[in-house]
């Protein structure tokens, strides 16, 4: 199963709608498993929507978003806001409105027609890019929200590994041994390796050990992580924005695995960064096993640091929610991993406390 992109505006139906606790003049309406403050009356359980989920970026010069301005953050990105001690997730508006007068609601492209992307950390400065792509066989990484999933999509009752979502800014580094090609990237760029920023300073020391992977499994690897420590992604409630610079291993790819789940390297398969980690340590305790086929390279091994390992549990409505309801000294929130299946449960006061 691949996983599944985030959408970051869609069409959907009201749930319920219930009594904010703390304001007569307001209510809660939900849509999915996603909570909006709306004022009292506006929407009826059944009523067809335009949601848009928080971190969605907002052209602000699209003429139907005049009356919305006030509801973003930096640049357009839509919050997460708490009002009378509820929280306030995205923005809901009526299909009928007619600020979508001459649009097609229910086209594929919605968020281009709407002028609607995915706000992304701005990327570290002094950048130098190679080419806007990532490597072949290496996707962006968007976890979506569970709050915007089906039912049937959350896995309820599978096993799954619980990681924290660190605030930083998310990175590649690939080596492909047919062509000699090493490649670091941020999110969505791959980068010159003489540009010296910190994505390089945090990857490069990864180099070989990347290398070495590649060269044993005879095909293209990917290590994907967040880059975290001062002057990367800050605001005052991250934490991970504090400290020393870092790069920190949450998933690899592996584009010449035999299935989906070794190439995405999903939990439980050998591919597993986990697992790539443990390999890796019995590599560098058997150094001499492995030294007559790849020389000194096994001298310059390490271990990969990860993203924190929270738990292992099984996937319930509970669950996410507990995270969800995380204090913002949790920190950003957690990606669940499964066999078949990734997606993220984030702290709504953490994003609260976003400007």
């Amino acid at each position: 199963m691949e996983t599944i992109k985030p959408k970051d505006v869609f069409i959907a139906t009201i749930g319920h709608v219930k009594e904010h606790p703390n304001a007569d003049a307001l209510e809660l309406a939900y849509v999915k498993n996603w909570q909006c403050v709306v004022k009292k009356g506006v929407f009826q359980k059944g009523d067809e929507v335009v949601y848009i989920v928080p971190d969605a970026l907002i052209d602000k010069e699209q003429p139907w978003a005049e009356g919305f301005i006030k509801y973003l953050g930096s640049g357009g990105r839509v919050k997460t806001v708490k009002l009378r001690n509820q929280m306030s997730c995205g923005i809901l508006i009526s299909v009928n409105d007619p600020i979508f007068e001459g649009i097609d609601l229910h086209a594929e492209n919605l968020a281009d027609r709407l002028g609607i992307g995915h706000w992304s950390a701005p990327p570290p400065k002094d950048l130098s890019a190679l080419r806007s792509c990532l490597p072949a066989g290496v996707e962006k990484s968007d976890e979506e929200n569970w709050q915007s999933l089906e039912e049937e999509d959350l896995h309820l009752g599978e096993p799954c590994l619980v990681t924290k979502k660190m605030d930083g800014s998310s990175a590649v580094i690939y080596y492909n041994p047919q062509d000699d090609n090493l490649e670091i990237c941020s999110r969505s760029l791959s980068l010159k390796l003489e540009c010296h920023n910190n994505y390089t300073a945090a990857l490069l020391p990864y180099a070989d050990t990347v290398k070495f992977l590649a060269l044993y499994t005879n095909g293209p690897v990917a290590i994907r992580g967040e880059v975290c420590g001062v002057g990367i992604n800050g605001n005052k409630a991250n934490k991970d924005a504090k400290g020393q610079l870092g790069f920190y291993m949450y998933g690899t790819r592996f584009p010449n695995a035999e299935t989906q789940e070794e190439r995405m390297g999903r939990w439980g398969q050998v591919t597993h960064f986990l697992r790539v980690n443990e390999f890796l340590a019995d590599v560098i305790a058997n150094k001499e096993t492995y030294r007559g086929v790849y020389g000194d390279l096994v001298d310059r091994i390490k271990v990969f640091k990860t993203v924190p390992i929270i738990e292992e549990s099984v996937v319930s409505i509970e669950l996410l929610q507990k995270y969800r309801d995380m204090d913002k000294d949790f920190g950003e929130g957690v990606v669940l991993n499964g066999r078949t299946f990734s997606y993220k449960s984030k702290s709504d006061d953490y994003y609260a406390s976003m400007k």
